[in-house]
């Protein structure tokens, strides 16, 4: 079939966090006005606001290693359900009462932000349990992807031709969200040993990329497992991929191009093309028929190139719009400084894609048995 049940709940699960990303923009409104003048009610909102750096979000591997320590698989299924609905109950709760007290804000983001984040590690354990190899593995996150950003680009596209009010997006959050619980239900392990075969599977194709994995490690929730050298020297190109600095020419947009913020949005959504070009560069052609380790150093070699292409487009635009006499002059955009501008995101935003992409594959790939949501979110 076209995508299995698997699949569904892959592309439903990270579809749903895209559309979250309204409800995140509501809450940050929100909080500017309750929790106005508390500073220490604020700093505690953005700890627990349902994205990467938050408190649940950190604690991510922790709360994925005690769940796949003390519970079966069929239990983690039904549990991911059930976060999934009480995450589209709390979302609501706050579509139906438009004017949240502090207390009640900041339990509304808790709760949102741990249930997607126990929702997110379950679903990233089960793609890596469906890695088989590396082109597996590109496929199952490319459907990830391509969730995440029909979630997010489509329900900005919709609010914008019907006019939806902000209750009526926290309502197709909260939809998203209970549309996850019965796609997660759907490929429920008939029992452990069933499950388990699916982990077997993977590790034995990963290890036909590899020489030096010859033998199918079995499925074990021991830690020691996730002191091998492999996953070290994965969490640290993760690390060094991030780390690394990349230019943002926002500023030079705004001041030097003249642009507004309307047209900057514009930029950004272009962008989100480009990102969504390179993770199906890296899908449909980088990773067709090529081992992991070729693909990586393929897509280290084009890296540069987004830098750079950034760089010779800054210069262009720097001769073509000439610096004005005073800084009291206003600078008006031109289609040309536009064009530039959107030309420079998409090459960005491409070659980002292609150094994410890799160190997801490779962080599903080495997941060891057993312990694949917790090794996958100890890596991010």
């Amino acid at each position: 079939p076209l995508m299995r049940p698997a699949h569904t709940q892959f592309f439903l699960s990270y579809f749903a966090q895209g559309v979250q990303r309204v409800g995140k923009d509501y809450l940050r409104t929100q909080a500017s006005v309750v929790l106005r003048g508390d500073a220490s009610s604020l700093q505690l909102f953005y700890n627990l606001l349902p994205e990467f750096g938050s408190l649940p979000w950190t604690l991510k591997p922790v709360i994925m290693f005690l769940v796949e320590r003390y519970l079966a698989a069929r239990s983690r299924v039904f549990l991911a359900a059930a976060v999934a609905l009480g995450t589209a109950v709390v979302w609501g709760f706050l579509a139906l009462y438009s004017a949240p007290s502090a207390q009640a804000l900041l339990w509304s983001t808790a709760l949102v932000s741990l249930g997607s984040a126990v929702v997110d590690g379950l679903v990233d354990g089960k793609v890596a349990e469906e890695s088989a190899d590396g082109e597996s593995a590109a496929a199952c996150r490319y459907l990830c992807e391509c969730g995440s950003m029909a979630g997010g680009l489509l329900l900005g596209a919709v609010a914008w031709l019907f006019a939806l009010g902000q209750s009526s997006l926290l309502l197709v959050a909260s939809f998203s969200w209970a549309a996850v619980a019965p796609a997660v239900l759907a490929v429920l392990p008939a029992s452990a040993a069933a499950s388990g075969r699916g982990a077997s599977a993977r590790v034995g194709g990963a290890a036909s990329e590899d020489a030096h994995d010859s033998a199918k490690a079995p499925a074990t929730c021991d830690l020691r497992t996730l002191m091998s050298q492999k996953i070290a020297v994965v969490s640290a190109l993760v690390f060094v991929v991030c780390l690394a600095p990349g230019l943002d020419l926002f500023l030079f947009r705004q001041h030097r191009l003249g642009l507004s913020a309307a047209q900057q949005s514009l930029v950004s959504v272009v962008g989100s093309l480009g990102w969504f070009g390179g993770t199906s560069a890296y899908r449909h052609v980088i990773a067709r028929g090529r081992p992991i380790h070729a693909t990586v150093k393929v897509c280290l070699l084009l890296w540069p190139l987004g830098g750079l292409v950034s760089w010779v487009i800054a210069a262009a635009a720097i001769a073509s719009h000439p610096l004005a006499a005073s800084p009291d002059v206003v600078v008006v955009a031109t289609t040309a400084g536009l064009v530039l501008a959107s030309i420079e995101r998409v090459v960005s935003e491409f070659c980002k894609a292609l150094t994410f992409f890799p160190c997801t594959v490779l962080m599903q790939l080495y997941s060891p048995p057993g312990l694949e949501s917790t090794a996958f979110t100890l890596m991010q």
